[in-house]
């Protein structure tokens, strides 16, 4: 029989997310209880710490596809060291236990996709994604996280495009 820790979605960050006209710079940290959100200011998120996070991150997805000797328990205190050293830079921190999280959308655009996140007091946040191409995994661990608290939408510009030229909106 499985553990509840064997059903928890596999914790992740998620990086270029602008708010605010791109004055704020944030990452997000999807671990296994909670969601961080770390704003990191004007400055380029590199300056912060995130590039080194960055590697971190691909080489914990790199060797959890490849090969099984990094276990899920090393992943998440990787993810957890580099969500406090980002922290402790941030300019401001937001923290939502996943159950205060009501809603999650990633609305894809032609220009950007955008993320809008709902909170328990019905704000709901607008980020840009600067990663076009990473759509479709933020959707996935998104999806299994959050379930049917998650959608996604398009713009119909977005979806007329798709459908005649899909290498134009990846």
């Amino acid at each position: 029989m499985a553990s509840d820790v064997d059903q928890q979605p596999p914790a992740f960050a998620l990086t270029g997310l602008m708010s605010r006209g791109g004055f704020s710079n944030w990452v997000f940290f999807f671990l296994s209880d909670r969601v961080v959100m770390a704003d990191l200011g004007a400055a380029p998120a590199i300056r912060a710490g995130v590039l080194a996070g960055l590697r971190t991150q691909t080489a914990i997805d790199v060797a959890a596809t490849v090969a099984d000797s990094v276990s899920a328990d090393q992943r998440a205190v990787e993810l957890n060291t580099w969500c406090a050293e980002v922290r402790a830079k941030a300019k401001r921190v937001l923290e939502l236990d996943n159950a205060d999280v009501l809603h999650v959308r990633l609305h894809l655009r032609l220009l950007a996709n955008q993320l809008f996140l709902t909170g328990r007091d019905g704000t709901t946040t607008k980020y840009v994604l600067t990663k076009r191409s990473e759509a479709d995994s933020v959707w996935t661990r998104l999806a299994q996280r959050f379930g049917n608290r998650c959608e996604i939408s398009a713009t119909p510009l977005f979806r007329i495009v798709h459908r005649v030229a899909p290498f134009l909106t990846r």
